[in-house]
């Protein structure tokens, strides 16, 4: 497991709390308010719609934005709009600020979040180790999603000791220290999640070689016979590539020595 991912897991794992506190305490805070079924609604519509609306914008963008830097806006984004809806209570303000995609309707966010991670993940790992991480990724979510939504019963026990405790949407405030920390834990990720913006700036014959070879799992014969070329010139064309790839993204240029034929 390498830095970038433990760092993801991190990240995942505070958003799981913050969602799942959230989850439960959007809905107790809305009855609190009085608000009407039809209020509450268009809401929790609104919040679905960024979801989706914010998923393609990281599909479209987040290799030109920077997934790093995408990644830690979002986070910004989830402390912004836990400060609204801990202060706000108007309909049509909340509903702007659930357009922004950095809500989540359900425990385990499904959204613009998960799409990012998902791509960051695989970076440096065999399809084994993918295997691994995206299940303890996905188990993070659930653990830690689960205690967020526990904790929602503390401000109802407190109560017992502190009558003079805040309302309910006043605990949305809790977003933003956990989404800073977040914040920060993206913005330490480090160039190798970067590495589909770098593929991209490569000769078209050396990102044909690396797509084949590191993608789509091919041997170098395999990846020979589709390009119509000698073996050699796909060993030599993936070394160049390494060589360009790792420049570009700050770290060492670990050949492989797996770049093989047919067993």
């Amino acid at each position: 497991m390498t830095a970038d991912v433990r760092r993801i897991l991190v990240a995942q794992g505070l958003r799981a709390l913050a969602y799942g506190f959230g989850s439960v305490l959007l809905g107790a805070s809305l009855q609190e308010r009085g608000w009407s079924s039809a209020e509450v609604g268009v809401l929790l519509t609104a919040i679905v719609a960024g979801t989706a609306l914010m998923s393609v914008v990281v599909g479209t963008f987040g290799d030109r934005i920077g997934r790093r830097r995408l990644h830690g806006a979002l986070f910004l984004g989830l402390a912004g709009s836990g400060a609204a809806f801990a202060l706000a209570d108007q309909l049509w303000l909340l509903c702007l600020v659930a357009l922004t995609g950095t809500l989540s309707t359900d425990v385990v966010e499904s959204g613009p979040f998960t799409s990012l991670e998902q791509a960051m993940l695989p970076m440096g790992l065999d399809g084994r180790a993918r295997t691994r991480v995206f299940g303890t990724y996905n188990a993070v979510a659930s653990l830690l999603g689960s205690l967020g939504a526990l904790a929602v019963g503390g401000p109802t026990v407190l109560r017992h000791l502190w009558p003079g405790l805040p309302a309910d949407e006043r605990f949305f405030f809790a977003f933003v220290p956990v989404s800073l920390a977040g914040a920060a834990v993206a913005w330490s990720l480090t160039d190798r999640v970067e590495v589909e913006r770098a593929l991209a700036t490569l000769p078209r014959r050396q990102r044909e070689a690396v797509l084949l070879r590191y993608y789509l799992q091919m041997d170098t014969r395999e990846a020979a016979d589709v390009l119509h070329t000698s073996e050699g010139t796909v060993k030599s064309t993936l070394f160049r590539a390494r060589a360009s790839l790792a420049n570009a993204l700050g770290v060492p240029d670990e050949e492989e020595a797996n770049d093989r034929g047919p067993a």
